[in-house]
């Protein structure tokens, strides 16, 4: 960006640089045929002989050179503004250039922030978790943590989690977390609509990605439609809560990995 700009900027000064000879020739131009004009009747003195019965009289002499100096002053005028307007569409289209780059350099900046935000908010997100859920009250604690951080992340009034079973639209578990005294309006959604991805008006569903577990987890937002980064972000926590539901729900796992607590 920076090296585009400074040639953006490099083309637009030459261009300058290249207007003003062009304007000192043309006005060289200008003075020449001005004096040419001016001194005609002192360089053209009686008549001219052109053949030997041929006499053209002076005054026809001096208005015909008059009028091809005219002429020539006129073709240089043209050329003169020709060569002029080409600089002028030059130094135009650089200016709009560089207006460009600018946009795209603000864009850039914008981006690099939002990408700032996302990786602070993903480590604010998943730093907080300090160990696997040993219980039901455990669980719900998680939700309702990963609640208030899809809460932070997207500006709604409400948020729900839902756990379902696919192959008979089940409700396993369900959680809403609410922003202050707002009330989750999420009960008249059906499961059905929510696994075959059919649109909810006036709501966005995010599910978890993963194709061969016999669980989706989906988080129900009432907006309609989430910016990119939110997106990316609601995903991370859905997928990492469906990890965290299989984990807690395995008995293996409670068997023989947890630490056995002592005495």
């Amino acid at each position: 960006m920076n090296n585009d700009s400074k040639n953006e900027h490099r083309r637009q000064r030459d261009c300058h640089e290249k207007t003003r000879p062009l304007q000192a020739v043309y006005l060289a131009s200008l003075a020449l045929l001005f004096c040419l004009i001016v001194s005609t009747p002192y360089l053209i003195k009686g008549n001219v002989l052109l053949k030997e019965r041929i006499v053209v009289g002076e005054e026809i002499v001096e208005s015909a050179l008059i009028a091809v100096l005219l002429i020539i002053g006129y073709a240089v005028s043209i050329m003169y503004k020709k060569e002029l307007n080409k600089c002028l569409r030059e130094i135009d289209e650089l200016t709009t250039g560089k207006s460009n780059l600018e946009e795209k350099l603000n864009e850039a900046f914008g981006y690099i922030g939002e990408v700032n935000v996302q990786v602070q908010e993903i480590r604010a997100v998943f730093s907080a978790l300090r160990k696997y859920p040993e219980n039901k009250n455990d669980f719900k604690n998680i939700l309702a943590f990963f609640g208030k951080r899809v809460l932070g992340i997207v500006n709604v009034g409400w948020v729900t989690f839902r756990i379902i079973d696919p192959d008979n639209f089940r409700t396993l578990r369900e959680h809403w977390e609410t922003r202050g005294s707002a009330v989750a309006l999420n009960h008249g959604i059906s499961n059905k609509a929510i696994v075959n991805n059919a649109a909810i008006h006036g709501c966005s569903v995010v599910g978890s990605r993963y194709e061969n577990l016999r669980i989706k987890v989906f988080c129900i937002l009432p907006i309609e439609k989430l910016a990119v980064h939110q997106r990316i972000l609601v995903e991370a926590i859905v997928n990492d809560l469906e990890m965290l539901f299989v984990i807690f729900t395995s008995e293996h796992y409670r068997e023989s990995y947890l630490k056995k607590r002592q005495a």
